[in-house]
């Protein structure tokens, strides 16, 4: 297992951003969505989960940012030969997960507007994890977990509000993760399958 350290450093970042002042006194959005990815990875083809956001739009001029976490999981049941001491026959429980947390710089039209399209750039740390359990004795036969960095980008379009400052949104986005050094196994999600892509949709509550 790897270091967590990167993924609590990036944690941290929102906190100084978040200290009352002037920033906060002009509004913040919370995001909420579910959340679809697709990787070219067997055991994480099209995983769904959510996702969650926490968005300052213009806060620099016209440039904003957002903080923003999800994860996605995703399940099969299989036959196999699981060998570690000794070969065993049985069906196997197989699952796995992707872990993101995110911050990206975002450039796009005033939030007054009924449609309010965004563009950003995101730096991203994640983390894969993989596990394997019988499926006769709920017994953990193996697993893994690989973290890393990585880029992206993402478009997203809001839409007129339904509900005092809650509007409805969509996105869609792509991210490389890697490169990570490791084996060629449907294990090394960073080697065989580095490219993510996602769409979600969901709602912004404004916090003004």
């Amino acid at each position: 297992m790897k270091s967590r350290t990167p993924l609590l450093l990036l944690a941290a970042l929102p906190v100084g951003l978040l200290t009352p002042g002037a920033a906060w006194s002009q509004g913040w959005d919370i995001d909420a969505s579910l959340h679809q990815s697709f990787s070219t990875i067997d055991v994480l083809e099209s995983p769904l989960g959510f996702h969650l956001g926490l968005t300052r739009d213009r806060l620099v001029g016209p440039v904003g940012v957002q903080f923003s976490f999800d994860r996605v999981s995703e399940g099969s049941v299989h036959p196999d030969t699981y060998c570690l001491h000794g070969c065993v026959d049985a069906l196997l429980d197989r699952t796995a997960s992707l872990s993101v947390l995110r911050m990206s710089f975002r450039l796009g039209t005033a939030a007054a507007r009924p449609f309010q399209a965004t563009l950003g750039v995101s730096g991203i740390l994640s983390s894969f994890k993989t596990n394997l359990t019988s499926t006769a004795t709920e017994q953990r036969m193996d697993g893994s977990r690989e973290s890393g960095l990585g880029f992206g980008v993402v478009g997203e379009l809001r839409l007129p509000e339904l509900l005092s400052g809650v509007r409805p949104l969509v996105y869609g986005q792509i991210e490389r993760i890697g490169p990570e050094p490791c084996d060629l196994d449907d294990a090394c999600f960073f080697s065989a399958a580095r490219t993510v892509k996602a769409l979600g949709v969901g709602i912004a509550w404004s916090v003004r």
